[in-house]
């Protein structure tokens, strides 16, 4: 019995094909992989206007961490988002997402921190982790310097959706009030779920388009050390109470095999009394946020995570305006 597939876009029909072909080519070593998908996230047109952004070299356990930092022109603080790229943490990196960052920045009237972690194979699981949350030990730090309030969000795509998660996981008992919204676009959410390939949506589109399950093992293969190390990184696997969570958007493409990951995650943190903005995207493939150019529903979601965003700041600095009771 067949399995009925929802079509692609024809909007993005023709960039996801001549994607795979570029992408799909054999015998690539990294440095050409990485090469070729920079060069195609490249076209994206330039943005509208732009936020003040400064290039700064972050410390963290394994070296120093290069990171852009996109702020709105105010005088006053502002909330932080740390922003992690996509790329099946081999490629991938501070220009590919430029554009759109911009856009975020400006509006959702928040600083965002764009990180460039290290890529695998070189650097394996945990190490980009680790440096995500050194950023974050730094920019909490340096909120005068970086010209932001301690109100902090975690955002990403794609493999970046998975750090946000995880960071998210990991460190809102630390961080309480402080932590106030997450933003996860067609996040990474099961790794021994992608090998299993047992979802609906692993089935439809476990051949693409853009984002296959052959490539999503030859990532795996590439990051972790072992299945352990899988399992652990795989926020769908999170064990310990996820109560306290911030409100999270969670954006996923209709044509990627993550899709329904999305959606299992999504209830799982409803569950968990966590307040959550679920949204497929029609005839949308993975990667979609980069074909906003393209795409009315791709720019469609792009002002969604703005909105959501944007509402969840104006509650935060709300909040902490308040005055405290006695």
């Amino acid at each position: 019995m067949s399995l009925e597939i929802p079509a692609l876009d024809p909007d993005i029909a023709y960039h996801a094909t001549r994607f795979d072909e570029v992408m799909g080519k054999p015998g690539l070593t990294t440095a050409q992989f990485r090469e070729l998908y920079c060069q195609l996230l490249a076209d994206q047109g330039e943005p509208l206007a732009r936020a003040v952004t400064t290039d700064l070299a972050i410390p963290t356990r394994h070296g120093e961490m290069a990171a852009r930092l996109y702020s709105p022109a105010t005088a006053a603080a502002v909330p932080l988002v740390l922003y992690m790229h996509g790329g099946g943490f081999m490629v991938g990196d501070l220009d590919c997402l430029d554009k759109i960052m911009h856009e975020f920045s400006l509006g959702t009237e928040m600083a965002f921190l764009s990180l460039d972690y290290a890529l695998a194979p070189e650097h394996t699981y945990p190490v980009a982790l680790e440096q995500c949350e050194d950023a974050l030990v730094w920019a909490l730090k340096n909120v005068d310097a970086l010209g932001v309030c301690a109100r902090v969000a975690f955002a990403g795509d794609s493999a970046g959706g998975n750090l946000a998660a995880l960071m998210a996981q990991r460190h809102h008992a630390l961080l309480g009030d402080t932590l106030f919204w997450q933003g996860l676009i067609n996040p990474v959410l099961d790794f021994p779920g992608v090998t299993a390939a047992q979802k609906l949506s692993h089935r439809q589109f476990g051949a693409g388009p853009i984002l296959n399950i052959d490539v999503m093992k030859s990532f795996n293969q590439a990051y972790f050390p072992d299945e352990e190390a899988m399992i652990a990184a795989s926020p769908l696997r999170f064990s310990d109470d996820m109560s306290g969570l911030p409100p999270a958007f969670i954006a996923a493409a209709q044509c990627d095999p993550l899709r329904d990951d999305s959606a299992e995650y999504a209830a799982l943190l409803r569950s968990a009394g966590v307040l959550v903005t679920h949204k497929v995207y029609p005839g949308m493939c993975h990667n979609f946020m980069t074909l906003a150019h393209r795409s009315k529903v791709a720019a469609g979601m792009l002002d969604d995570f703005v909105r959501f965003a944007k509402l969840e700041r104006t509650k935060a600095l709300a909040k902490s305006a308040a005055p405290a009771s006695r």
